[in-house]
């Protein structure tokens, strides 16, 4: 599977917006309203992801944080509490 994180630029809000997405056989996401919440739900769920405040681009435009192979289980996914696309 792959996993993804992109910050997206919600520009009628003026805010971000973080979602995560997993590619396998199925595609699904989740959004969340901030990075420590999404990093918090992939603490819970096991799964090894670092990205310091360091790696976080500065400014409004949208980008992808995180790219990278992972092996998820059933249970892990349960934890993630993905919506299918």
């Amino acid at each position: 599977m792959r996993l993804v994180i992109q910050r997206i630029w919600i520009s009628p809000l003026q805010r971000f917006l973080y979602r995560l997405l997993i590619y396998g056989d199925q595609q699904a996401q989740r959004d969340f309203a901030s990075l420590n919440l999404l990093l918090q739900v992939l603490r819970q769920a096991s799964v090894p992801v670092v990205i310091s405040e360091g790696e976080v681009p500065q400014g409004s435009g949208s980008c992808v944080l995180v790219s990278q192979s992972v092996q998820l289980d059933a249970e892990q996914l349960s934890v993630l509490a993905l919506n299918s696309v």
